[in-house]
């Protein structure tokens, strides 16, 4: 263990113990405590640091996290999110390399929002889609202690914190893809054409060729219709002759005003290509499977709105999915704490659970509500008090 402490050390690992408390009760009792006041599944991470080091670099997660720091220091530094689209991320970032010359991390090139430096016992709390990045480097943020001379630096010290994590994917956007997606698969319980492969059709022979070629579903939907958007595969349009069919009929609806949406209207269902398409352009055919598929598509999605729309059940079966998977996911209940007893300043006895004292203790040292003194632990050195007074 020695090796590999002084290998740590001397060249800057950072060390990420997952779900630490399945092997510690006072964090699995902390979980389950969390899990009922937060309504979710609460996860945990824990992380240490040596001197003069950096763990990861700056990003945002995808969950609430609040830190909890229980020895040595942590400095963070705080970004907002960088674009309206990262606020209350739903999905974690990449990296942020301060060096790219995109732009993307332009951001870091200023000061951060916040500056935030971590002593044991205490705990930040973080959003979902705000960029951090934390280190354990002196410097002039970290302010000597008191009674320290003046003018003296404060050593670089190791860090060990807890990140306690929370509401990943639990958000309006998450009930109304379990609504939909349950709601969708009655659908095709009960409706065969749902079921059915998705169509090819055979291209008319082009002179001097031997046989018709084969155009499938996505030579005439989606991205291979568009030669732009495609780059490096703009071969595969090219040759079935999507993007000229598609030209006509594409939108992005993303870039559309508000009432321009609203008055789109619905395309009558077009008939099928045949699958001969004898007589027809090549151009025409793909046309033809494009207005089918999204007249189809449009259809399905019409019948789900009006069921949605009509009806509560549909909510309430997507409501139950997503508590379902919130029941299925808690960690399995712990046995009730064996009692013990600590003595309070007016020599009263107060219970105290044996593991919430151990989880203070892991936090020391911290300040005594009743007389605060700093404890340099939890022992009855300096102070017999407890934090419940």
């Amino acid at each position: 263990m020695d090796e590999y402490d002084t290998a740590l050390h001397k060249e800057g690992w950072s060390v990420r113990f997952l779900r630490p408390q399945e092997h510690d009760e006072s964090l699995s009792r902390l979980v389950s405590s969390l899990d009922d006041v937060l309504g979710c599944n609460v996860g945990v991470n824990s992380y240490w640091t040596p001197p003069n080091s950096q763990g990861f670099a700056a990003h945002y997660d995808d969950v609430d996290v609040f830190m909890l720091q229980l020895e040595g220091r942590k400095v963070w530094s705080l970004y907002p999110p960088p674009l309206a689209t990262d606020v209350l991320a739903r999905f974690s970032s990449a990296d942020y390399d301060p060096k790219a010359t995109d732009g993307s991390s332009d951001f870091l090139k200023g000061p951060p929002a916040h500056t935030v430096v971590l002593e044991a016992g205490d705990t930040l709390y973080l959003p979902r889609g705000w960029v951090h990045q934390g280190h354990t480097k002196s410097g002039a943020l970290l302010t000597p202690p008191k009674g320290a001379a003046a003018g003296s630096k404060v050593r670089p010290t190791h860090s060990l914190h807890v990140t306690v994590s929370a509401y990943q994917l639990l958000t309006h956007v998450d009930l109304i893809h379990a609504v939909l997606r349950d709601r969708l698969e009655r659908l095709a319980a009960k409706n065969v054409e749902l079921r059915h492969t998705l169509p090819r059709v055979a291209l008319p022979v082009r002179a001097g060729e031997p046989s018709p070629g084969t155009a499938w579903w996505w030579d005439s939907l989606g991205s291979t219709s568009n030669p732009k958007m495609m780059g490096p595969f703009n071969a595969v349009a090219a040759v079935t002759g999507a993007g000229t069919a598609a030209a006509a009929t594409r939108g992005d609806d993303d870039k559309l005003p508000s009432a321009r949406k609203r008055a789109r209207p619905v395309a009558a269902a077009a008939a099928p290509a045949s699958a001969t398409a004898v007589g027809s352009t090549r151009s025409e055919v793909l046309l033809a499977l494009r207005q089918s598929l999204i007249s189809d598509v449009r259809r399905w999605v019409a019948q789900l709105n009006d069921d949605v729309q009509r009806l509560e059940g549909p909510i309430d079966r997507g409501a139950d999915i997503v508590a379902r998977d919130i029941v299925f996911k808690r960690q399995p209940p712990l046995p009730p704490p064996a009692p013990s007893t600590q003595t309070s300043h007016n020599n009263s006895t107060l219970p105290v659970d044996a593991a919430t004292a151990t989880w203070i203790r892991v936090q020391s040292p911290f300040h005594c509500r009743a007389s605060s003194k700093t404890l340099m632990d939890h022992s009855g050195k300096g102070c017999s008090c407890t934090t419940v007074a």
